[in-house]
């Protein structure tokens, strides 16, 4: 990404009210809208990345919103993965850990790596926007590193030849990027013939560096060549597809795949928080802009900049570019493309009146004849209220039910935004956050259907038709359960403290899950750290102050994750205590040798059982593993953040690594591979299995909301979360999507009841699924 470059998009024209008419014809084809297409990622090289667990540990919930691909810049970059260096006899040595680290979780989140072979490690320049000092050795990194997928079983992929090389990123002229370019795509082939290999991924398509390049390929047709790409920031569609299918044929190059590997309304970080890319107004921009690639058969692929924001990891929201914030939480325009992903592909005929040349309002149709479900999408990016009149004829419905859900997404709706400026700041996930029915309606059987939508100023609205076998009505909506983390905000005090450099009392509670000890503006976050000490055996505390006793059942403490000291600095020997005076403390945790003294990875998790202190306090009695400062290896006591929420149930993400507090129906396991947050979730197979938890100590004749997030591992295959043994009918809802969607049930306790049991379980099929995050909250 060019850094700092201002583009048309960053600021939304005023736009006239519209009334627009759109009727639609199931059955017909019309064309692709390809979730293949649209629906991929370019994560780009924030320095708060080099964190090597920050895209990991958020990677399901990158797929929750459909992402398939995830483009991996920096891929020789030492600051990043260091995958390159040479041994004591000089020759090229190769080590795929850090890289892996992050590669390997989008493949078990059931997406792909696109690869960018960007930069020079320092073995082969010292300067990594330089050409290597030798192409032999460029082409063994290459080659090895696309056949060390291969052994893992990984063929097929993209590699693309590096990123915006007509920029600062590259600075060795025309000629040596062509030699370049050359010698990656013959190793890229000699790995593996079934990849594809291509770029050149400018920020300019129609400056000279693209036209050179595509000189260089006519005139080598030998040269591998699969696919050209570049990026496109700013504008209303993706005509500039058109412009490079135009380049290719004047050269008489055969027509190749064409990749947008990065786009936005802009590529301009903000400094303050509100602006249209941390709101709606980027929902809606995307809703338009994506929907009109279906006028663009060529292009293969369009990647978003970027799933995970943190140009200034010191702030929540400061108009960045984002599908997740730094502090995880789900934007507006990620809640578009799960829309997307829950439409069918083929684009139904329809006739439209009413609607702007310049689409600023508009709807679109699709339908799946084998599901017989039909969908629209509608959107309003202007500055106005606007009025979309949504019809579709020849509907399967005739003899059966029909469900029609609704979705929106505006200026509170799906939008997370809006919480968090009305000063709610403490979530773990806001009721508004993640994609939810706006309604749900059973209809009698039709062959026709239409409504009419009030469609305010920034605003994307959806509607799913499905048969059922549900009776006619409208469903109650009701709220996801939310948790907050009291801790966040709260005034920290310590038995010693170091401020500088990202550390300070402050920032243990700052919402910041992982130490970023570098950033691209001038803030950093790195946790809380105690004064040094020469050896392990000393006593270090930390504690926060709420104000007053709050109710809570879980800490969480999450350790220092740098590169540089990973995993070290986290307590052997520690008590976590409560208190409402601050003299006398009440011992909630006691640990002793914890994790044998190793490395700590992940957040760590106590479920303390349900309490109410207005203090609570981490006493390290001894140290965890040293740091490196200097020459000296020196003994501290690290966190980088400390969460206090109260989750209703015990172990609710699984991050004890296994099943404690949850009992197994059938069989089941706790499972790295696939979280949905933070480092665990619990999974089972088939039929007749799952895990449930009786949680006592609830409020007679009072409305709890069971939730978490669960997938399976086939579309279809239904995996049901659900509560009963409480005083009134059971009650469960499933969730059939393979990628991880919030699904909660609602109920009362009766008059006498304390308790309940609440599950989640697989009655039928034979797919895997998964569960994560639980909560249980009192409405």
């Amino acid at each position: 990404m060019a850094t700092g470059l201002t583009l048309a998009g960053g600021a939304v024209p005023a736009t006239a009210a519209s009334t627009v008419s759109v009727t639609s014809t199931y059955g017909t084809n019309a064309g692709s809208l390809s979730g293949d297409t649209l629906l991929n990622g370019s994560q780009g090289g924030y320095n708060v990345t080099k964190n090597l667990h920050l895209n990991p540990v958020n990677s399901g919930k990158y797929a929750s919103t459909g992402l398939r691909q995830v483009r991996v810049d920096h891929l020789f970059d030492d600051d990043f993965y260091h995958v390159a260096s040479r041994d004591s006899s000089g020759n090229l040595k190769l080590d795929f850990t850090k890289l892996d680290a992050v590669v390997l979780p989008l493949f078990k989140e059931g997406m792909k790596p696109f690869f960018c072979l960007s930069y020079t490690p320092g073995v082969l320049n010292s300067n990594k926007f330089a050409a290597p000092s030798s192409l032999t050795d460029w082409s063994t990194l290459v080659q090895s590193t696309v056949a060390h997928y291969k052994s893992l079983g990984y063929t097929g992929l993209n590699w693309e030849v590096w990123n915006e090389p007509d920029g600062n990123f590259w600075q060795s002229g025309q000629q040596s990027f062509d030699n370049l370019y050359a010698a990656s795509a013959q190793a890229v082939k000699a790995a593996d013939p079934t990849a594809q290999i291509g770029g050149p991924a400018p920020y300019n398509v129609n400056g000279t560096f693209m036209s050179d390049f595509l000189n260089y390929i006519a005139a080598n047709p030998s040269v591998p060549f699969d696919f050209v790409s570049w990026h496109d920031y700013g504008g209303y569609d993706f005509s500039s597809a058109t412009s490079v299918s135009n380049m290719l044929s004047s050269r008489k190059i055969p027509a190749k795949k064409e990749y947008i590997t990065e786009w936005n309304s802009t590529a301009a970080f903000g400094t303050s928080p509100g602006q249209g890319v941390d709101t709606n107004g980027l929902a809606s921009y995307a809703a338009r802009r994506m929907t009109s690639a279906i006028s663009q058969p060529n292009l293969s692929g369009v990647f978003f900049f970027s799933p995970l924001e943190g140009y200034n990891p010191t702030a929540d929201f400061s108009s960045d570019l984002g599908l997740y914030t730094i502090d995880e939480h789900r934007k507006a325009v990620a809640n578009v493309f799960d829309m997307i992903n829950q439409m069918p592909s083929t684009v139904l005929q329809s006739t439209v009146s009413g609607a702007p040349t310049d689409r600023s309002v508009g709807a679109i149709a699709t339908g799946d004849t084998t599901a017989k479900s039909t969908a629209f999408l509608a959107w309003n990016d202007g500055t106005d209220t606007s009025s979309v009149s949504l019809a579709a004829n020849s509907l399967p419905y005739g003899s059966t039910n029909y469900k029609v859900t609704r979705y929106d997404v505006n200026a509170t709706s799906g939008n997370y935004y809006s919480t968090w400026a009305a000063g709610t700041k403490n979530l773990a996930v806001a009721a508004n956050e993640y994609l939810r029915p706006t309604s749900v309606t059973v209809a009698a059987p039709a062959t026709s259907w239409s409504t009419n939508v009030s469609m305010p100023a920034n605003s994307v609205t959806l509607y799913v038709l499905t048969p059922t076998t549900d009776a006619t009505g409208n469903a109650a909506i009701t709220a996801p359960p939310t948790t907050a983390d009291i801790a966040r905000g709260s005034t920290v005090t310590s038995s010693s403290s170091y401020t500088g450099g990202g550390w300070s009392p402050a920032n243990l509670v700052d919402g910041r899950r992982h130490t970023f000890d570098e950033s691209d503006a001038n803030g950093i976050s790195q946790g809380f750290t105690s004064v040094d000490h020469p050896s392990a055996s000393a006593t270090e505390w930390v504690q926060t102050d709420f104000g007053s006793a709050k109710p809570f059942d879980t800490v969480t403490l999450w350790p220092r994750d740098d590169q540089a000291a990973d995993g070290a600095s986290f307590p052997v020997d520690f008590t976590i205590a409560g208190s409402n005076d601050g003299s006398s403390w009440t011992s909630l945790v006691t640990k002793a040798g914890y994790k044998a003294g190793t490395a700590v990875t992940g957040p760590q998790v106590f479920s303390v059982g349900t309490q109410a202190y207005r203090y609570v306090r981490v006493t390290a009695t001894k140290l965890g593993q040293p740091v490196l400062e200097g020459s000296s290896n020196v003994y501290r006591l690290q966190l980088a953040e400390l969460e206090v929420n109260q989750d209703g149930l015990a172990n609710p993400g699984f991050e004890s690594g296994d099943l404690t507090s949850w009992s197994v129906e059938g069989s089941a396991s706790v499972s790295a591979d696939a979280p949905f947050g933070g480092s665990d979730a619990a999974t089972f197979t088939g039929a007749g299995r799952g895990v449930f938890q009786t949680v006592t100590g609830l409020q007679p004749n009072t409305t709890y909301t069971f939730g978490g997030f669960l997938k399976s591992g086939a579309a279809g295959d239904p995996v049901y979360l659900g509560v009963k043994n409480f005083g009134g009918t059971e009650s469960s809802v499933p969730v059939t999507s393979t990628v991880y969607k919030q699904a909660w049930v609602q109920f009362t306790t009766g008059a006498n009841s304390t308790s309940a049991l609440v599950y989640v379980y697989k009655n039928s099929g034979t797919a895997q699924a998964w569960f994560d995050d639980a909560v249980l909250a009192r409405q």
